[in-house]
């Protein structure tokens, strides 16, 4: 009986480890998502919160930002102009392609660190990512960088 139970306990310390690997390992592909595929934006700090126990303690930041909005492209109508105008709208064209718009703003609560909640205080400036297709999924550059 006492083997059965000590092997018992060495499978589920066994499935344990292997359960934070997995974790850890998809936690690492997701910051790799963001960093390479994320935009990055500037967020202001609205509050930062502590919860849990003393000994479990669970640290947030509420940030608000602008999501980035779409590139205007705009393209000049070339027709019964000289070689220098249209050069001249080229050049324009090319300026003002490289105007963002702002997108919609938004305030969302991002799980930090101890370290991060140590740093900032209200109001100040910090630069955050997020995915196109989930803006509202917010993370720390430099938690994830």
């Amino acid at each position: 009986m006492k083997k059965r139970l000590e092997l018992f306990a060495g499978i589920f310390f066994i499935l344990i480890i292997a359960l934070v690997i997995v974790v850890a390992i998809k936690s690492r592909q997701e910051n790799k998502k963001f960093l390479s595929e994320g935009i990055r934006v500037i967020a202001t700090i609205n509050s930062l919160e502590v919860s849990g126990t003393r000994k479990n303690k669970s640290y947030t930041m509420t940030v608000s930002m602008f999501t980035e909005g779409e590139k205007k492209t705009i393209k000049s109508d070339a027709a019964g102009k000289t070689k220098i105008t249209i050069k001249i709208d080229s050049i324009m064209d090319n300026a003002l392609s490289k105007v963002v718009t702002i997108g919609k703003y938004q305030s969302v609560t991002i799980s930090i660190t101890n370290t991060t909640y140590s740093k900032y205080k209200r109001g100040d400036v910090v630069e955050v990512v997020y995915l196109k297709e989930e803006p509202k999924n917010v993370k720390m550059v430099e938690e994830i960088d």
